[in-house]
């Protein structure tokens, strides 16, 4: 992920132009600094790093931490100074936060998400064999949080292959994370969004019967856009049509019927999820093989 990260900033030319260049390329620096000392050395630039970690219900997430490092000659943090940092701040949000990354050698996609920003300012030091100080080194920590989405499909009966297919089939226009073959970084709009739909429960049925074997399925879904009006329309959307279609091919024999949507507006679209769907698939039971008839038994 970090090379399609740093392939994102350098892109971006606006980006690129509030940073300074070292060796042809915007100063964006993955876990250290080149050498201060070289002459092609300039501020304003960014040391970032990534923090991974296992986690049960979505495989990996972490944390992506940017240090942006301003100095100025003259000492004067001033107003004008303080702007162009927030500038800067706001640039790399906009560029990085709702931007899902899928490597290519990698099934699973992963989304940046802003949390928080912290000013922070760096005493200056006594320059070797000199009595002169560096000078003083300001700047902001921006905390992104990393969401992993993973493959979600298992073996048939799939139901959330089935509600994938039938997403797709509905709404073409939409991308669906670990469905879809999509862009190693790819940030979804309001015409083009970002479903995601995960298993959360799988209980086998109070009701069975002598030939099936019933199931009662829960699956959560993730819709990313730009905007949250956006957001509770595609919402509204998938719910209606989820409900008017009523039964979702599952199988030849089987198909997984929908007893309950409910949608969440206001849920975290990246963690949470903000829809739900109860429904329930059977399939039949296996007939025990009948053994080899016996003959010409004889019994005394």
């Amino acid at each position: 992920m970090e090379g399609l990260l740093e392939n994102q900033i350098f892109e971006d030319f606006e980006l690129s132009g509030m940073l300074a260049s070292f060796q042809g390329k915007p100063a964006f620096f993955c876990k250290k600094i080149p050498d201060e000392t070289d002459p092609g050395w300039l501020y304003p630039y960014v040391v970032y790093d990534m923090n991974m970690r296992e986690d049960p219900a979505r495989n990996r997430s972490g944390t992506l931490l940017l240090h942006i490092y301003c100095s100025d000659e003259s000492g004067c943090f001033d107003e004008e100074s303080i702007l162009e940092l927030k500038e800067l701040e706001s640039a790399l949000i906009t560029v990085i936060s709702g931007t899902i990354y899928t490597p290519e050698t990698q099934k699973t996609s992963i989304c940046a998400v802003w949390n928080h920003s912290e000013a922070f300012e760096c005493e200056p030091a006594l320059l070797a064999e000199s009595d002169e100080y560096t000078a003083p080194v300001w700047g902001l920590k921006m905390s992104f949080d990393l969401m992993s989405f993973p493959v979600q499909m298992t073996a048939d009966p799939d139901p959330v292959r089935a509600i994938n297919e039938w997403t797709k089939s509905i709404f073409d226009s939409a991308g669906i994370i670990a469905y879809d073959t999509l862009p190693e970084v790819w940030k979804p709009t309001n015409n083009q969004p970002a479903l995601y739909w995960r298993l959360n429960s799988i209980v086998a049925s109070d009701d069975q019967s002598n030939t099936t074997i019933w199931f009662d399925c829960k699956i959560t879904g993730h819709v990313i856009t730009g905007n949250v009006t956006d957001r509770t329309a595609w919402l509204k959307t998938l719910a209606e049509e989820l409900n008017v279609s009523g039964e979702l091919p599952l199988t030849e024999d089987s198909n997984f019927v929908v007893k309950r949507v409910t949608i969440k507006p206001g849920a975290d679209p990246f963690q949470k999820g903000q829809i739900i769907v109860k429904g329930r698939y059977g399939f039949l039971r296996k007939t025990p093989e009948q053994g080899e008839r016996l003959e010409n038994l004889n019994f005394r």
